[in-house]
């Protein structure tokens, strides 16, 4: 079983002067350091402008033209300098929360670390505390749920390692935890820890009021519910070689509709070891921010599954198994097939499994 190796970036940071050099060296010093959500941050790169850049640095003469090609896809950008010079490269490259990295500025004494963009959703708050720690200086946070010690909604679902779905229902719900309004709380579940705010309901919350609603199920949109996926399916592909792409995803979310799933809750694909280049798999993988489990063909063979097939066994020379059913039971390790074989456009196959061993992770704190 192989992995694909993680793409979510490192850390670059950016010495704007020469008398800030020392201060980056003691960022890149500072790691490794693991965020919210458990990504851990390895490595880091220094950059500087090429009129005083040393050996070991990412030169550029343009740092303009430096973020274009690595801020998207990296996990922190830091600059040790002047906080506008921080604004102005960063400003065009900017997607939304949900995908821009961390940005921090630190003056080049160190004294303060600030924390300015993606403060929760990049960690970007805790990155400026474990900066300042290592700098001997101050972290500068301002997001509100901090400066005023209440909870902040988006921060609970990261930590419970949910995917937040309804990014433009968070302000309501955020709103009404700052000001010390109940959110209704539907998490059958129980994947959420209770925080302050929350008031936990049987059924999700449908009076229109600020509510934050928990499965791997497909649940509907409505004013003020934030819906946020629970990572806990494997979804098991099969193909012919050449599938095209677009055809893999919407007949995916096809699939996903037919079981009423969230597609955000499949948490790995997984296939035979053959097809692990396959460009439609990887790209659906990449798409859904998941990683891309493959599987030699005798040890899919050897899963029980219900729907074998006959065309699989003689393409590998094995008795008839599920490509797809074996695939998706094998990542889950503990799992049970929630939607079984389909056969779609005569060329892949989809199964969906769910892995009950993610369901009994405990929430972090």
């Amino acid at each position: 079983m192989t992995p694909l190796s993680d793409s979510r970036g490192a850390l670059y940071c950016h010495a704007l002067c020469r008398e800030a050099l020392p201060a980056a060296r003691a960022v890149l010093a500072a790691l490794p350091w693991r965020r919210a959500d458990g990504l851990r941050i390895e490595t880091g790169r220094l950059t500087a402008p090429a009129r005083f850049a040393p050996p070991d640095a990412l030169a550029w003469t343009s740092l303009k033209e430096f973020m274009a090609a690595h801020f998207s896809g990296s996990a922190a950008q830091v600059f040790v300098g002047a906080a506008g010079s921080a604004v102005r490269a960063v400003a065009p490259h900017l997607v939304h929360k949900s995908r821009d990295p961390a940005v921090l500025v630190a003056d080049p004494a160190g004294k303060h670390v600030v924390s300015l963009l993606s403060g929760h959703w990049g960690d970007a708050n805790g990155l400026a505390r474990h900066l300042a720690r290592a700098l001997g200086g101050e972290a500068i946070v301002t997001t509100a749920s901090d400066c005023l010690s209440r909870p902040a909604a988006d921060m609970v679902l990261r930590r419970a390692g949910l995917r937040l779905i309804d990014w433009e229902e968070l302000p309501a719900v955020q709103a009404a935890l700052l000001e010390g309004r109940p959110a209704g709380l539907y998490d059958p579940l129980r994947l959420l820890p209770s925080f302050p705010g929350a008031e936990r309901r049987a059924t999700p919350p449908d009076d229109g009021g600020p509510s934050v609603c928990v499965h791997w199920r497909a649940l509907p949109a409505a004013p003020g519910r934030v819906r946020a996926a629970a990572p806990c399916l494997t979804l098991g592909v099969g193909c012919r070689r050449g599938v095209d792409a677009g055809l893999l995803r919407e007949s995916f979310l096809a699939f996903c509709r037919e079981n009423e799933v969230a597609p955000e809750a499949v948490a790995a694909l997984a296939t035979v070891s053959e097809k692990r280049d396959e460009p439609a798999v990887v790209a659906l993988a990449e798409h859904l921010s998941a990683p891309l489990l493959d599987f030699p063909a005798p040890a899919l063979a050897a899963v029980p599954a219900p729907h074998p097939s006959e065309a699989a066994g003689r393409r590998f020379g094995l008795p008839p198994f599920s490509v797809c059913e074996a695939a998706a039971l094998l990542a889950a390790e503990e799992g049970t097939l929630i939607a079984p074989k389909r056969v779609l456009h005569g060329c892949l196959t989809l199964a969906l499994a769910l892995d009950r061993r993610r369901l009994r992770a405990p929430a972090r704190p």
